[in-house]
């Protein structure tokens, strides 16, 4: 069980109590924070994250190639509950980038 965070914060009810994620919205929840996380931004965690900083936007013919595996090295301790099928980037204005997985 984890406790939901919503917009940086815990999410809680009504009643102010915190709301636990359980299952796949928890699995969810932990694959997004290692996504979305740096590697190396959390001091007590240096390994926690990913490195999709390092992307480079001229090297494109790369990028798809490393997203996967970024983003395959930052859920790899979760890796016995999901697996990454695919990864894309696209360069605008700001870059983003698409994983697809499965539990």
């Amino acid at each position: 069980m984890d406790i939901k965070i919503s917009d940086g914060d815990w999410a809680v009810e009504e009643c102010g109590m915190p709301i636990v994620l359980s299952g796949d919205d928890e699995l969810l929840q932990k694959a997004l924070i290692r996504l979305r996380i740096p590697k190396g931004a959390f001091l007590h965690a240096p390994e926690l994250g990913s490195r999709f900083s390092e992307i480079n936007p001229e090297n494109r013919e790369n990028a798809n190639r490393l997203a996967f595996l970024f983003a395959q090295h930052a859920l790899s301790p979760l890796a016995a509950r999901i697996t990454v099928t695919s990864a894309r980037v696209e360069f605008g204005e700001k870059p983003t980038i698409t994983i697809n997985a499965i539990t």
